[in-house]
């Protein structure tokens, strides 16, 4: 996936929903596309975080004959819960495989593990999950 130092083309939407503007420290996937405001290095763990949804867009453009693919993967991720929390749970799985992979430190690990599990259950995705439920599907 590119790398581009920007906001994604649905941000304005995105605000509205969500407890991010201002916030230049999160990522937003578009395809092949990583949207990274801040301009901040993206390690590997949150790269291949943004690939997981980056893909499930792609797939669905591929799948589906309608205009605006990735507009339609955005506002099902916005509109359904259940949705979003399905896709952030691949995401996060798929970010914890890595982040063990390239962080072989148990304290660094169980740190990071903790961060992942707060982010996953708290404000940013609606609190759609509880942090066991969280930290459970996390590392299933």
């Amino acid at each position: 996936m590119k790398i581009i130092r920007a906001y994604p083309p649905i941000y304005s939407t995105l605000v509205t929903h969500f407890p991010i503007k201002g916030k230049q420290n999160i990522l937003y996937a578009w395809g092949d596309t990583i949207f990274n405001p801040s301009g901040h290095p993206v390690p590997q763990w949150l790269h291949d975080h943004e690939a997981v949804h980056g893909q499930r867009q792609l797939a669905i453009a591929a799948a589906a004959p309608f205009s605006a693919p990735i507009y339609r993967w955005w506002d099902q991720y916005i509109m359904d819960t259940q949705f979003r929390l399905s896709e952030e749970i691949l995401a996060h799985r798929a970010e914890w495989k890595s982040f063990v992979k390239h962080n072989l430190t148990l304290g660094k690990q169980e740190d990071y593990l903790r961060g992942m599990v707060e982010r996953l259950s708290g404000p940013l995705y609606g609190k759609v999950i509880s942090p066991k439920a969280a930290l459970q599907e996390i590392t299933q």
